[in-house]
């Protein structure tokens, strides 16, 4: 799914289509609540390229900015969005906020908290098509039957120092649970 606004995010689901027989990407204009919540609810494997936005101050409310509006965590929660598997190439989608009593909230756990077996999630902002190429590797190894911690390592390893801005944003990447 592309979310609106991120030209480079269009261009990495269109390719990421070609890896996975069945995929139906949405683009934007197409990536609205509804249509995305229906298609990565129950899915094996959901790629979320699109804004995010972190609310500290209530994690619950921390969404993704989809064409038609904002997805928060709080209705992701509520409808019962699990994917079995997650790439959140999305700012801040990696961000963690721990509160009174030892609680951690934030897009990772809440995923992982309805059933989600692994994420990968972006620590940090993430400039728009700065990515592509190794988002592309990436899912060559999941296509592979590689566990997402295995490919996002062996993705790594395509990204080479004649990019620094991509292998400072890819680097902000990590890989959450056993899938």
């Amino acid at each position: 799914m592309a979310g609106p606004g991120l030209p480079g995010a269009a261009r990495e689901v269109a390719a990421l289509s070609s890896i996975h027989v069945g995929a139906i990407p949405l683009v934007p204009g197409d990536s609205t609540v509804e249509a995305t919540i229906g298609l990565v609810r129950n899915a094996d494997l959901a790629h979320l390229a699109c804004h995010g936005r972190l609310r500290s101050d209530n994690p619950l409310f921390s969404a993704l900015e989809l064409s038609d509006g904002a997805l928060t965590l709080h209705e992701m929660f509520a409808r019962g969005v699990a994917p079995h598997r997650v790439i959140m190439a999305a700012c801040d989608s990696g961000v963690e906020r721990s509160y009174e009593g030892g609680e951690v909230l934030g897009f990772v756990s809440a995923m992982m908290a309805r059933g989600t077996a692994g994420v990968v999630a972006a620590g940090l902002p993430v400039p728009d098509g700065a990515c592509v190429d190794s988002m592309i590797a990436l899912h060559r190894g999941i296509a592979r039957g590689l566990p997402l911690a295995e490919a996002l390592y062996e993705a790594r390893s395509t990204v080479g120092s004649e990019s620094p801005a991509e292998y400072v944003a890819w680097c902000t990447l990590t890989a959450y649970g056993a899938a």
